[in-house]
């Protein structure tokens, strides 16, 4: 009988041709069993064709395994039946291993043997586990690992978008990545597109029968929040030495996003709206700069909240005498109600009732510029009750 060869997780089959003969009624008649000396080892047939079907599960240890089949013409009946039967082997290789299965001829006679399907176990793994793109990119890529790194396979990616998006998007991106041919690897570009559009997708991938043991999250950040980083710090990702936790544009965006929905903000939903009303800088990048994007990635989907600021939703830069009138007044007395003058605030929080209080982020880096020098790059503003300090300091 041919001996079987298959990879412990795969699948195979062999189609046997054996000989029809008629009986006393019309037509052919015959019935065929199958045995092996494991359960995965299964087969039928009859009428001049025997299937046998083995499908190792993947924890099956390699080595040799067998197979039997018996051919009966007639009927079970003792005086009106011939059969005839045979044994073969079902060499089982490691998951790891995968090739062309081989059929070893033997022979048993009449019967001949085809090979109908042949699998074989793989591991499929994705890198990176998560990858930033913004709708300006190009060149980006994700990386399926495949063992055994001896076969082709097709790779087929299937993406799928986390809902409701997080807050903050515009409209909808489009996430594409081209399915792939080769061993080992199969390197993929990842693009995103529609301008200004944002989200965040799950992406996994199938190798043959098989489906990747990990998943990719890939983020697609606002524009409008990248440009806002930019306009407002690019210096701190330009040199990240200056502000190695990115304090700065992380800061930034976060007191812009916690401005959506306010009544006294008209309302926004996004960075695109904020920007489009003034209210927060802007600049001309249009794709995602390293370091920036991360930042972005961080503020969009929520990994730092609004309490990095401690909920202020106004920001602003002091110069080095401003600040000193804070600095100032905050360590002479740190519970005044007094909001001190001549700070250049952007004076949120002072009509209708309402008092402003300064909030000293300590671990914001200091600014660089000349005029500014000793100050930090951003202080912030939120509102306070009347009996509440002025100023305040977070970490």
């Amino acid at each position: 009988m041919p001996t079987i060869n298959v990879a412990a997780g795969g699948n195979t089959s062999i189609e046997i041709d054996v000989p029809d003969e008629t009986c006393y009624i019309d037509g052919p008649c015959g019935y065929a069993t199958v045995s092996g000396s494991a359960g995965w080892i299964s087969g039928s047939g009859g009428n001049g064709l025997v299937t046998v079907f083995v499908d190792p599960p993947l924890n099956t240890p390699a080595g040799s395994y067998s197979y039997s089949v018996e051919v009966c013409s007639g009927f079970s009946d003792p005086d009106d039946e011939s059969c005839v039967s045979g044994s073969g082997d079902v060499e089982v290789e490691s998951a790891s291993s995968c090739g062309t299965p081989q059929i070893a001829l033997s022979s048993f006679s009449p019967i001949k043997s085809s090979v109908s399907r042949a699998a074989c176990a793989a591991t499929v793994t994705l890198s990176p586990s998560s990858l930033a793109v913004s709708t300006g990119d190009t060149g980006l890529t994700i990386t399926a690992n495949i063992i055994p790194n001896n076969t082709p396979f097709q790779v087929v990616y299937s993406i799928s978008r986390m809902s409701p998006a997080p807050p903050g998007y515009n409209c909808n991106a489009t996430l594409s990545i081209p399915d792939g041919v080769g061993s080992g690897t199969v390197t993929s570009s990842v693009t995103a597109s529609q301008p200004d559009c944002s989200g965040v997708f799950t992406l996994l991938a199938t190798a043959s029968i098989y489906s990747s043991q990990n998943s990719v999250t890939v983020v697609v950040p606002p524009q409008a929040l990248i440009r806002q980083m930019v306009g407002e710090a690019h210096g701190f990702s330009d040199q990240p030495s200056l502000d190695p936790n990115q304090v700065a544009q992380i800061s930034v965006g976060v007191a812009a996003k916690n401005r959506f929905n306010l009544q006294e903000f008209n309302y926004p939903t996004s960075w695109q709206q904020l920007q489009g009303a003034g209210q927060i800088a802007t600049s001309t990048v249009s794709n995602g700069p390293p370091v920036v994007i991360g930042n972005a990635v961080a503020v969009y989907t929520g990994l730092v909240d609004g309490t990095y600021v401690g909920g202020a939703t106004c920001y602003w830069s002091p110069t080095t005498t401003q600040f000193q009138i804070i600095q100032n007044q905050y360590q002479t007395n740190p519970n005044s109600t007094t909001t001190p003058s001549n700070t250049g605030d952007p004076g949120c929080y002072t009509v209708g009732g309402r008092y402003p209080q300064f909030v000293w982020k300590v671990s914001m880096p200091s600014n660089t510029r000349p005029d500014y020098a000793g100050a930090p790059a951003f202080l912030f503003v939120r509102n306070r009750n009347a009996s509440d300090p002025a100023i305040v300091q977070i970490p």
